[in-house]
């Protein structure tokens, strides 16, 4: 009895061949990704000033003039206007933190911070006067078109 001839399987070594030649082709399409976005990216500093009289809680919009590629660092502080004086039994203080980030999502794996909403707490003299300062330190996509968002005067 004759036995039947088993059928020709493809060949490995070509789908072995195209595997390695698609995985390639993905491995350099995400180098040029990763290149482009080096090349197209710094790390920026952005900042900006609150001239505030008293004390209280408010939040303050900012719209930041670079894209983030990545949540900035937020850093804070302040400084008490020409002569003020520090009562040591009503220490000013200023407390900013970001309540919400302005997010900007062009297509659905990318992320840009665009922009935050400021929750800001001030505590002292009731008429006190001083300028709080914020700043905001990250990767963003292109330069900025100005250097600070500017000063603000505003009132808690």
């Amino acid at each position: 009895m004759t036995a039947w001839p088993t059928p020709p399987s493809p060949p490995a070594n070509r789908l072995n061949s195209q595997a390695a030649r698609l995985a390639q082709a993905l491995e350099q399409r995400r180098g040029v990704v990763e290149r482009g976005q080096a090349l197209a990216s710094r790390v920026h500093r952005l900042q900006g000033f609150l001239d505030l009289v008293g004390t209280g809680v408010a939040t303050f919009d900012i719209a930041f003039p670079v894209r983030f590629l990545e949540m900035p660092a937020m850093t804070s502080g302040f400084s008490l206007a020409d002569g003020e004086v520090v009562d040591v039994f009503s220490m000013p203080s200023v407390s900013i933190g970001v309540a919400s980030w302005k997010l900007l999502r062009p297509i659905a794996t990318v992320t840009y911070w665009v922009g935050a909403t400021l929750a800001i707490t001030v505590t002292g003299r009731n008429a006190q006067k001083l300028t709080a300062h914020w700043q905001a330190e990250g990767k963003c996509l292109r330069g900025p078109t100005t250097d600070s968002t500017g000063s603000v005067d505003g009132e808690l």
